[in-house]
């Protein structure tokens, strides 16, 4: 998991954006009745990381961890820095382009 993250991390040109990639330690298919053990470990990943690595932000990336398991305010409440909802961030990026009135580029996708 973590050196595909790092893959992605380059890939989109943020490596020198990125201080820290930290995984937790439950799998996916033992999320189910979780979400104390979810947020506590996300705390003590995100403090260490503040701490440690002197981060400003934490993005964490999978759906099945925020917003679903805990929420970005509880995190950042107890970690001291921003996180962001990688959920509401697309959204709100999405409905930003919709306002603009973008569109897929006829160039990459043209009509059938």
């Amino acid at each position: 998991m973590i050196p595909n993250a790092r893959k992605f991390v380059r890939e989109i040109a943020l490596n020198n954006f990125v201080v820290s990639i930290r995984a937790v330690d439950i799998p996916l298919r033992d999320l189910a009745g979780q979400s104390t053990a979810m947020k506590e470990e996300l705390i003590q990943l995100g403090k260490l990381t503040v701490e440690k690595e002197e981060a400003e932000v934490i993005v964490i990336r999978g759906v099945s961890r925020v917003p679903n398991h805990c929420s970005a305010e509880e995190i950042a409440r107890e970690v001291g820095v921003p996180v962001i909802d990688c959920v509401a961030a697309a959204i709100k990026a999405a409905e930003s382009m919709v306002a603009m009135g973008l569109k897929n580029s006829r160039k990459a996708y043209p009509q059938p």
